[in-house]
């Protein structure tokens, strides 16, 4: 029996929101929490991220980020690093931001061994 994800009843957390505002900047840490939230402009991932700094929010609105963060399926658990690395002309008005993001993931615990007990001995 698996547990009932609540997540998207949550919201998004009331810690501070994480901007890109110069190239180059970026925002390392803990994930948290990942939800995906309806908006005006459609659906975004959020990520809240506990950083050196503290709790920090991510909305996630850039497409290619969006497209980056799934490729990578970045989950709770995972510490990350996303930095803008610059702007591409797609000859639509705005350029695209772009961006990096490296992911690193828990290490799996090693499987419990079960041990039969011994052919003497009652197994409770």
């Amino acid at each position: 029996m698996s547990d009932t994800d609540w997540t998207e009843f949550l919201g998004p957390s009331e810690a501070p929101e994480f901007k890109f505002e110069s190239v180059g900047d970026q925002i390392t840490g803990l994930v948290n929490r990942v939800q995906i939230v309806d908006t005006k402009y459609g659906r975004r991932p959020v990520l809240d991220i506990e950083t050196g700094d503290g709790p920090r929010v991510l909305w996630a609105g850039q497409t290619q980020l969006q497209r980056l963060l799934a490729e990578n399926n970045v989950q709770s658990g995972h510490k990350v690093r996303i930095t803008w690395t610059g702007e591409e002309q797609t000859g639509q008005g705005n350029p695209m931001k772009t961006f990096s993001v490296e992911v690193a993931r828990p290490k799996k615990a090693a499987a419990k061994v079960e041990v039969p007990p011994h052919p003497d001995e009652e197994p409770f």
